[in-house]
């Protein structure tokens, strides 16, 4: 089940010549390194009985009895820990070993899957985002389904490939409403997730979960042109609810920070032209400069109430955001193409109907960039950490950039002077 081996640290001798002698446990292709606070000269070693050698006469003593009776000790917990493994059906991993010399005794509890999950949901609520906590409840009412509507009840010790293979055929087609390869990839990692922390507090989890894999389409960003954010910007609307709705819209577009961070703003953030907040997301202290837009919307609001903007619930702010650019004209077509396991569906929509609090941010990173902002100050700005993300945005403002050099200077005749022309008499 597992091999115990004792070995010298491979590296840098101490200033006496010593090297710390080290315990690793190898186990289903994994590994695990313990020290076991002893270190030894290279030349007292014995490797082939991975023990410590008496010193001869006329050597120094080298303290080989208690050394070994430290890798004897070592040697026992380990064998402790692996038939303790047995006992109780337990997954060997490293954070069960470093639990077990920890001196934390770890047992089988039993427990079914959801009584699991449902412990992860609540280990997740100290120190993730509200968002993050709901998507993981969503794939638990996912899995919740996918167990009722086939009659299959999800064992947590045999989560294999047939059982992953079986939850793609219900998402990609038997399931009365199919998801989107991006929703299920998002299962896949919530699950991996998941079944990672069970199985470092002691779940019997199969690892062959780690190669559960689906991958990620790249999706269409969605985001307002500069002449379609300055009409927002601009439009009278009759209803204070809209007006209120589109500045809460804008102040993203023109700042680039999410709606969660907005609905957090205070007035104590605002300083000197700057907003200097601890973003959720990332937990990272940020300040944003105020651009001339942004500022004239605190201004509009600088004397009412506690907080320097209007509040409005996020579902109703999205629904009240699509009214706004409806009655403001934004109403270009836009095709999206979405992928249902091996279905492709394109569809045309009004962009009205596509723009959500999500695309704020992206209407200020899109166009920033396409005004001129130097990349790495958009990224300082909008926080991005992946170049693959980020580089998503420097790729459309480009090939928007090429569409109007097209559109403005392709359309002009190749005139021919008269300096030009050659007219023979």
């Amino acid at each position: 089940m597992a091999n115990i081996n004792f070995y010298l640290k491979p590296g840098i001798q101490n200033k006496f010549g010593e090297k710390s002698i080290v315990m690793r446990l190898t186990y289903n292709s994994r590994r695990t390194t313990i020290f076991i606070n002893c270190s030894i000269h290279p030349r007292f070693w014995n490797s082939n009985k991975q023990i410590v050698r008496p010193p001869t006469q006329r050597e120094e003593d080298n303290n080989h009895d208690h050394i070994n009776k430290m890798i004897r000790i070592y040697r026992r917990k380990a064998e402790g820990a692996i038939q303790n493994a047995i006992d109780n059906d337990l997954t060997l991993s490293d954070a069960y070993f470093k639990n077990w010399f920890a001196g934390k005794r770890i047992r089988n509890e039993k427990k079914e899957f959801f009584e699991w999950f449902d412990d992860y949901i609540e280990s997740s609520r100290p120190d993730k985002a509200k968002w993050t906590v709901k998507g993981y409840e969503s794939v638990k009412s996912f899995l919740k389904d996918f167990e009722k509507d086939t009659k299959t009840h999800i064992d947590l010790n045999a989560l294999d490939m047939s059982f992953y293979d079986s939850l793609k055929n219900y998402a990609f087609v038997k399931r009365e409403t199919i998801v989107q390869d991006n929703y299920f990839a998002k299962i896949t990692n919530v699950l991996k997730s998941f079944l990672s922390w069970a199985q470092d507090r002691g779940a019997n989890v199969s690892d062959h979960f780690h190669k559960f894999s689906t991958p990620e389409r790249e999706k269409e960003i969605i985001f307002l042109t500069i002449d379609e954010l300055l009409t927002l910007y601009n439009f009278k609307f009759e209803s204070d609810r809209l007006e209120k709705a589109r500045d809460i819209y804008c102040f993203g577009c023109f700042t680039g920070f999410r709606i969660s961070d907005i609905q957090e703003l205070r007035r104590e953030h605002i300083k000197d032209g700057y907003i200097q907040k601890t973003i959720r997301k990332t937990k990272v202290i940020e300040t944003i400069p105020l651009n001339q837009y942004s500022q004239q919307i605190l201004d509009k609001y600088k004397d009412e109430g506690v907080n320097p903007l209007p509040t409005i619930s996020d579902q109703k702010l999205n629904e009240y955001i699509k009214e706004c650019c409806e009655k403001a004209k934004i109403n270009s077509p836009v095709s999206l193409t979405r992928f249902y396991g091996g279905k492709t569906v394109e569809s045309v929509f009004p962009k009205h109907e596509l723009i959500t609090t999500h695309t704020a941010r992206k209407t200020f990173l899109t166009n920033s960039i396409i005004l001129g902002m130097n990349y790495m100050a958009a990224r300082g700005i909008s926080g991005h950490k992946r170049d693959k993300n980020f580089n998503r945005y420097v790729k459309i403002a480009e090939d928007f950039k090429k569409k109007e050099m097209d559109r403005t200077w392709g359309q002009l005749e190749n005139k021919k002077t008269s300096n030009n022309e050659v007219k023979s008499e």
